[in-house]
């Protein structure tokens, strides 16, 4: 499979996994030691979650408030050291974000908001 075709079917995966708020499946596409960035996109705040436990801990406190949701890769990933980098692009309720996957077992994401909704949308605990 190449690079490409894997960062697709990852991120085609994962974004399956948060859309049904299946937690356990989304956490268990990372390796027991990943790194999740995130730059404000779900936590309002700039937080790195630390393997699957915090990764948990982070959707468990933040996917029914940011619904995300269009992830799509962006670009041509590439591999160094049997490490694929991909840039993907994807939304939530009140933002449009970008990231990038490290796929090594999904070893690293990092993400932030590129774009934050002018307009009023309604968010309901």
């Amino acid at each position: 499979m190449s690079a490409e075709q894997d960062a697709k079917l990852w991120l085609a995966k994962f974004e399956a996994a948060l859309a049904s708020s299946d937690i356990e499946t989304a956490v268990g596409m990372f390796h027991a030691e990943s790194y999740w960035r995130d730059l404000v996109s779900f936590t309002w705040n700039l937080k790195t979650a630390e393997g699957q436990a915090q990764i948990r801990a982070m959707l468990e406190a933040t996917l029914e408030k940011t619904k995300p949701s269009h992830w799509v890769l962006e670009g041509e990933p590439t591999v160094t050291d049997g490490i694929t980098e991909a840039w993907f692009t994807f939304e939530t309720l009140v933002s449009r974000g970008k990231g990038l996957l490290r796929l090594w077992r999904s070893f690293w994401v990092r993400h932030r908001i590129k774009k934050l909704y002018l307009q009023h949308r309604s968010i309901t605990a």
